[in-house]
């Protein structure tokens, strides 16, 4: 027998909240045994593994020791038995949990977020614990019975938002759940589908008539940013946050240690200038690259998104400068660590699209 069968028996009996004398009973045979079992002492036969799989609505192949260097984040999928939820891997094809989770969030960076709701008896007596959990691509799990994880975004940027039970506040946890923030009665993202580690954070003032305190700016650190945000409403139906702090480009430059996310509170005034652009766009263009990110294209997601930010900006603010031209924006943007052809030359496209909208803003 494999110490993984041996982890993986022990493991399904204790997320049942069941102690081995209740779990041997199930199946008719000792606790001695069970614990045998558990201990890698003693293999179990294909009859229990079968009554294993039919109790606790399982496949064998749950017990299949997994590919160690783990499962690939494109050949995994969320699997529905019995109405609850398991991840599979197509490639292995084999389940790398058991069906027993109420929600998964699958996460490309291979930190899946897992959640086991509260079960209770017809009498309304609570019979097991619910549980926030994360899950990587081994089929390893770490439990947080005191956090509630309450957005799917995960670990993208070396933190997560949760909620914590006990006083109800919410914090920054890392990947190992060492709390990294102050808490807050809401955090939520700046961008959640472009998470660079930055978020918004506000406390109640009276939470009946839902009315907060001023908005501030956290950052995955857990460092609380200096820069004041001002409402600003571009519809009736729409507004966003801008900070009069960061309001010509040294200071602009200077944010910019914050990641990408920071530009989108940016001031009205920076992108009154062209020139701006153009620095902004080099700032991400000249920053020393991590070979690692490069093939995992960080960088090219992130240029994207700061050409897509710069985009957005010019529905709000006309620039006032003579026209720009690709050449000249691309005189100034080496684009080397762009190692896909592809991948560069849809930037280049992108860049041109910006420029061409620059240089038609209306005067």
């Amino acid at each position: 027998m494999s110490q993984y069968i041996a982890n993986k028996i022990k493991e399904i009996r204790k997320s049942h909240s069941l102690t081995q004398k209740q779990f041997a009973k199930k199946f008719f045979i000792t606790e001695k045994t069970i614990s045998n079992y558990e201990n890698n002492r003693r293999s179990p036969d294909i009859n229990f593994l079968n009554n294993l799989s039919r109790q606790f609505n399982l496949s064998l192949d749950y017990f299949a020791e997994k590919d160690r260097k783990g499962s690939e984040f494109n050949d995994l999928r969320v699997s529905e038995r019995g109405g609850k939820f398991a991840i599979y891997d197509s490639r292995q094809g084999i389940n790398l949990t058991e069906h027993i989770y109420d929600m998964i969030y699958l996460s490309p960076i291979g930190l899946h977020i897992v959640v086991q709701n509260e079960q209770y008896n017809e009498n309304g007596k609570k019979i097991k614990n619910g549980y926030s959990a994360i899950l990587n691509n081994l089929g390893e799990i770490r439990k947080f019975p005191d956090y509630k994880f309450v957005y799917k975004s995960g670990f993208e940027s070396g933190v997560c938002p949760i909620r914590n039970k006990k006083d109800n506040k919410m914090y920054l946890i890392d990947e190992s759940g060492k709390i990294k923030s102050q808490g807050y009665d809401v955090i939520s993202f700046v961008n959640m589908n472009n998470n660079y580690g930055l978020f918004y954070t506000f406390n109640y003032l009276d939470k009946e008539k839902h009315i907060f305190s001023e908005k501030k700016l956290l950052f995955k650190t857990g460092e609380t940013l200096k820069y004041k945000l001002t409402e600003f409403e571009i519809r009736t139906d729409e507004r966003i946050y801008y900070s009069d702090d960061i309001d010509n480009i040294d200071s602009a430059i200077e944010s910019l240690k914050y990641g990408a996310n920071i530009i989108e509170v940016f001031s009205p005034k920076i992108f009154k200038d062209k020139d701006n652009f153009v620095k902004i766009l080099n700032y991400f263009d000249k920053k020393d690259k991590d070979e690692e990110l490069i093939k995992e294209n960080y960088y090219g997601k992130e240029f994207q998104y700061v050409i897509s930010l710069l985009n957005k900006f010019l529905n709000y603010y006309t620039p006032a400068r003579n026209d720009i031209t690709i050449d000249e924006i691309l005189s100034l943007i080496t684009l080397k660590w762009c190692k896909n052809k592809i991948e560069k030359r849809l930037i280049e496209i992108e860049l041109d699209k910006l420029v061409n909208k620059i240089n038609n803003t209306k005067k």
